[in-house]
Formats: structure tokens, C-alpha cells, sequence
């Protein structure tokens, strides 16, 4: 069986044809990269009450253990940085062709995904050429959106804290290689489902918190990465189709919200492989 290089050796020399980021001024981009700073400075004073407000939790799960500063990058790091991802959670290239689907992934990733996961499958990375896009582009409040990118990603570090099975149980269904349908399946719903847990946090945002929440939650872009691995996965869903699937999937958690609780997901006994 021929060997392929690994996804970081191919993004290394792709990202050399990679523009860092959209046309903008050199002032505009050092003002998101002071935004997102800023942002993560504000989001790591937040994130104790944000999860507090939920009864299971109290601020001491968090007080000691998340403090945001994450290194903020550019594209063509971006790219990289989700092939050093890839690479840790053993996706591998088999052929030619899934070389070159793979590099054009990472690309893809690399110019739309707000933040980039890191081995823990956390946000371990901003990408500040995207969240200034984004934020043009729906005309947030840039200080309000650096500050809401920011605290997302402190969600999602806190949950990768505290369910480690979560990221065990995953890599598992993508070390079955080639991943069958099944396991796709699940991979897919687990995606999605820790994504809708992080939204019910965010979604208790009020305009005492940011001033220009409502209009952030009603034009937000979806989680690029989330979206394509369910294309991907699912084998072709349209964009419809994936509405629908985390339309279902957030009612599903907002039911055991006003039902068992958050905690009630939140533990191992979800996974099949540490029952």
C-alpha cells in the first residue's frame, strides 16, 4: 500500500497559495486581533456566571480551571493548525483523491471556521481574519462579536473539560477506517449534539450581558466545521437538510433541559464505550 504524506505536510504547502485573509486594512485587522484579546480578557471574567445560570452547575467548576488565551492566527496558520487536528485524531489520506478532497477541506476550513479545535477537540485557536469577516459581513457590533466568539470558545473549552469520554468516544468512531455508515451516523450526531449544548449556553445571553446579543444570535453563521463534517458524513445532506437536523437536534436538548438537566448528558453513562 503506497505511503501518502500526512495532512500537516500537505497543508504546509497549500497554505503557500493561501492569501491570509480577505483585502482589509492594515488598521481594520489589527483592531479585530485587539477586539478578540480584549474579548477573551471579558469572556474569562463571564464564563463562571454563564454556567452557573444553569442550576447543575455552580461557578466553582470553572472559577480555577478556564482562563482564555488563546493565540490568534491567520489563514494560512488556520489551515495548519486543522491539519495538525486531522492528523491527531488519525484521519489519514488512502488515495490521490482523498488527498486532494482532504486538502480542499482544510482550505475550506481555513477560510470560514472562526476558530480552529485543538487534540482535546476544544477551540485552540481564533482566526481573526474570519471573525472580521463575519462580523462585516452581518453587521455585528465588532466588539460585541470578538466578545461572543470569545466566550463561545470558553464554552467550548469548559465542556472538552469536563467530558473527556465525549472526545475518547469520538475518536474511536473515526479510527474505524474506512468509517462505515453507522459510525458516521453517530460521529454526526455527537457533533452536533455538542454543538446544540454549547448554543443553550450562548443562547442565555441577554442584552445586560452584550448589548447587541439579539441581533448577533439571529444573523450568526452557523458552525462551519460542524456543517461540513455532517456533509461530509451523512453523505451529501443539503443545506435544508442540516437546518432540519439542528432544528431536532436543539429541540432534543432543550427537552432534557427543562426535563433531567444538562447534567444528565453530561456524563459517561451517554457514551456506550465507558458504560
Amino acid at each position: 500500500m503506497p505511503l501518502y504524506p500526512s495532512l500537516t505536510q500537505i497543508a504546509r504547502l497549500s497554505a503557500m497559495g493561501m492569501f491570509s485573509g480577505p483585502q482589509a486594512s492594515a488598521s481594520s485587522a489589527q483592531a479585530i486581533v485587539s477586539r478578540l484579546r480584549r474579548g477573551q480578557e471579558w469572556a474569562s471574567r463571564r464564563l463562571p456566571s454563564l454556567i452557573a445560570r444553569f442550576a447543575e452547575f455552580s461557578s466553582s467548576d470553572v472559577q480555577e480551571s478556564v482562563y482564555l488565551d488563546l493565540p490568534i492566527i491567520e489563514r494560512r496558520s488556520a489551515m495548519v493548525q486543522w491539519a495538525d487536528f486531522a492528523d491527531e485524531w488519525g484521519v489519514r489520506a488512502r488515495s490521490l483523491p482523498s488527498a486532494a478532497t482532504l486538502c480542499t477541506a482544510l482550505g475550506v476550513l481555513a477560510k470560514h471556521s472562526l476558530s480552529v479545535s485543538g487534540p482535546s477537540g476544544a477551540a485552540a485557536y481564533l482566526v481573526a481574519p474570519n471573525v472580521l469577516e463575519a462580523g462585516v459581513r452581518a453587521k455585528f457590533d465588532l466588539g460585541d462579536w470578538a466578545k461572543w466568539v470569545s466566550l463561545r470558545a470558553g464554552v467550548d473549552t469548559w465542556l472538552s473539560m469536563r467530558t473527556p469520554f465525549y472526545r475518547e468516544y469520538c475518536r474511536e468512531l473515526v479510527a474505524a477506517a474506512p468509517i462505515d455508515a453507522i459510525d458516521a451516523e453517530e460521529l454526526a450526531r455527537q457533533l452536533l449534539l455538542r454543538e446544540c449544548i454549547i448554543d443553550v449556553f450562548m443562547d442565555s445571553l441577554t442584552p445586560k450581558d452584550l448589548s447587541s446579543i439579539n441581533w448577533i444570535t439571529a444573523h450568526r453563521p452557523a458552525d462551519f466545521m460542524v456543517d461540513g463534517a455532517l456533509i461530509s458524513l451523512l453523505g451529501g445532506v443539503a443545506p435544508a437538510g442540516i437546518t432540519q437536523l439542528r432544528r431536532e437536534m436543539a429541540n432534543e436538548v432543550h427537552q432534557i433541559l427543562t426535563g433531567p438537566g444538562l447534567e444528565s448528558i453530561l456524563n459517561n453513562r451517554m457514551w456506550p464505550s465507558f458504560q
